[in-house]
């Protein structure tokens, strides 16, 4: 009992209950099995036939497989919506269930393929953040070359003639109330 509440699906139980005589279950063991079951038909997504989960859950009427629906399984295991128009459950996401021991070598194989992507991945944005630095640093560098020889120049001016000096200092003026012709470092 267990592995068929572990795993298994209501349909499951019913085949094994004959052959293995399994104990009855009772209203609310059937009602868990049934929103598992669920979860089980709704793992992979996409587009399930009321007719489908009618079969699967033992209903015999769409409207009290639409209730189970509804009040069991919508926003709680299963994320998506009833189409009773055209006769599906539309999911977008369910809860998953236990693995079964026989795909857990599957299960290791994805996890195992998902852990060297992301390794890779991860080399890869440290390789572009040390890039990135490493031009932002000398593009920083070469800033302050600039303003270095801006200021050199600036001297340089006001040293060999002292009318030229005025002019620069009325720019710098202008600079601070019109238009910025100057290089202003941004950090």
């Amino acid at each position: 009992m267990v592995e068929i509440f572990a795993h298994g699906t209501l349909r499951e139980y019913r085949a094994r209950a004959a052959n293995e005589k399994l104990p009855t279950l009772t209203t609310r063991e059937e009602a868990k099995l049934k929103r598992l079951s669920t979860c089980a038909l709704c793992a992979e997504g996409g587009t399930i036939a009321y007719v489908r989960l009618m079969r699967e859950l033992e209903f015999t009427s769409e409207r009290a497989m639409e209730k189970f629906i509804v009040d069991e399984c919508l926003g709680e295991i299963v994320w998506g919506r009833l189409d009773p128009k055209n006769k599906v459950l539309r999911v977008r996401r369910a809860k998953a269930r236990d693995a079964r021991a026989s795909a857990l070598d599957g299960v290791i194989a994805d996890v195992s393929r998902w852990h060297a992507i992301t390794e890779t991945m991860l080399a890869s944005l440290n390789e572009q953040i040390a890039y990135v630095s490493s031009e932002k640093a000398e593009s920083l560098a070469r800033e302050d070359e600039l303003n270095a020889a801006i200021e050199e120049t600036k001297k340089q001016l006001k040293a060999a003639e002292p009318d030229v000096a005025e002019r620069v200092d009325e720019d710098e003026d202008m600079d601070e109330d019109g238009p910025s012709t100057g290089v202003k470092r941004r950090r």
